[in-house]
């Protein structure tokens, strides 16, 4: 059995079982591994078809409270075959949000709370075993209830981590800079027919609120660069192109003239083009290039659908949508629904990604930490808002939080999650013929720019364990 200490990094994260899987990760799961590192099933047989290339032998459990400690286990114990030889356990957590309601979210959430980038959470892997005998016998380090972690460590400082428990069982997080995702929520008279449906099978409303949905799905966004304050007519150069992954490229971002190839674009969820820079740093620590940024919609998971952007870098930029929604996907993501009426964004969104390092406060806004803000039009920044959290006690949305109520651009207070809304014309009637009629005008578009959406995944390799330790 596993077991791993994440009450350090739910000092600002909560449990996300749905989360998308990001490339490189594993779905949510315990898996196990031979010598040729080929995953096995609890048979000891190798998986053979790519569906199968990574399926996982068991769930993980949601994590509880153990002495005030919060612990994530994989479940009853397995009863692994001879030719597994080591084991992973793989899930997600989400920071400055906590989707599952794992841990209540009112305990990190205020002043001085809130993650800022280059905060590091560590948890702590253990395990323990039986052999075949029934007699006790542990991995040669990490031993679950004898290895215990020091967790009150600050996360801020330049020693997060314990040093006292073994390195080879600690796993370091550090939040990256400028990770976000999109989503676009809907309303108008058009589309209030759609608010207060039941999803087909259980007794849950599509949206949080009956002022507008939530969570469209099967649109098109682009980030594009402030030319003298009007959006490029082309993505912004500081996404992937194929020209930064050649090895003799400077780390100059490509001119606007030359971003007019369209087919130079590798800015999709599976860049090559940042992957081979990911590379080229890991491999010349003297010689770094700045990493290009992706914008893509999200393939799996609870959050499919939506759109994530990576590694952008601070600056003014705008927000295009070029497709309109054509879909409503429920706030867990396990129900989708066709939507008709909702309209793209009528006009783009300037939007601002602040440096990483801190910034002179100016209200709400630090202008630092890589928060984002959204222009009012006027040279200024508009208010933070409430991006629609519920009341713990009564479930229903805030002041403040539903569709009807937000403002047509905002950001959250911790800077990190950006509203954008497009109200739809009120429908008119239409004189002559044999009637009225309506004429659907389109929806309200909103969407909402996450950082907190960043998903850490957990890989856990514990020691083999070895009779005899």
């Amino acid at each position: 059995m596993l077991t791993d200490d994440v009450t350090h990094v739910f000092k600002t994260a909560g449990w996300a079982p749905e989360a998308a899987v990001p490339s490189g990760a594993k779905q949510h799961g315990v898996y196990l591994f031979n010598a040729e590192g080929r995953t096995v099933g609890l048979n000891g047989q190798p998986n053979t078809s790519s569906a199968e290339t990574y399926a996982p032998v068991q769930d993980v459990a949601a994590p509880t409270q153990v002495n005030g400690r919060w612990i994530v286990t994989s479940g009853p114990a397995l009863k692994v075959p001879a030719q597994a030889v080591s084991a992973e356990m793989w899930f997600a957590v989400q920071a400055a949000e906590s989707p599952a309601g794992i841990p209540d979210p009112s305990i990190w959430q205020g002043a001085g709370k809130a993650p800022t980038t280059g905060w590091s959470f560590v948890n702590y892997a253990t395990g323990m075993a039986k052999g075949t005998q029934g007699r006790d016998f542990a991995p040669n380090a990490c031993v679950t209830g004898k290895n215990v972690p020091n967790t009150a460590l600050d996360p801020k400082s330049s020693t997060p981590a314990d040093v006292q428990f073994p390195a080879q069982c600690q796993v370091r997080h550090e939040l990256s800079q400028n990770y976000f995702t999109i989503r676009k929520d809907a309303a108008g008279a058009g589309l209030d027919r759609y608010a207060d449906d039941l999803i087909p099978g259980t007794t849950e409303k599509w949206d949080p609120d009956s002022t507008g949905l939530w969570n469209m799905v099967g649109h098109k966004f682009e980030v594009r660069n402030n030319v003298a304050g009007e959006p490029s007519t082309y993505p912004a150069v500081e996404l992937c192109r194929t020209d930064y992954a050649a090895d003799d490229w400077n780390g100059t971002w490509v001119s606007s003239t030359r971003a007019a190839d369209t087919g130079a674009w590798d800015f999709g969820q599976n860049s090559k083009t940042l992957q081979k820079l990911i590379d080229w740093n890991a491999m010349h620590p003297d010689n770094q290039k700045p990493l290009c940024g992706t914008i893509y919609p999200i393939a799996e998971g609870g959050q499919a659908g939506r759109w994530r952007s990576e590694n952008l870098s601070a600056g003014d930029f705008w927000l295009v949508e070029t497709q309109a929604p054509n879909q409503q996907r429920s706030t867990d993501g396990k129900y989708v629904r066709d939507i008709a009426g909702v309209q793209r964004l009528s006009q783009p969104m300037q939007f601002t990604i602040w440096p990483e390092a801190d910034g002179p406060a100016n209200g709400q806004a630090m202008q630092g930490r890589g928060q984002l803000d959204v222009s009012n039009g006027r040279g200024g920044l508009l208010d933070r808002c409430n991006p629609g959290e519920t009341n713990p006690e009564t479930g229903e949305i805030t002041k403040g939080g539903t569709v009807a109520e937000r403002p047509t651009a905002c950001v959250n207070p911790t800077g990190y999650l950006m509203l954008v809304k497009d109200p739809a014309p009120t429908p008119l009637p239409l004189t002559g013929g044999i009637g009225p009629w309506l004429l659907w005008g389109g929806g309200a578009a909103a969407l909402i720019i996450a950082s907190a959406g960043i998903i850490w995944w957990r890989v856990r390799r514990p020691v083999t364990p070895r009779h005899g330790a």
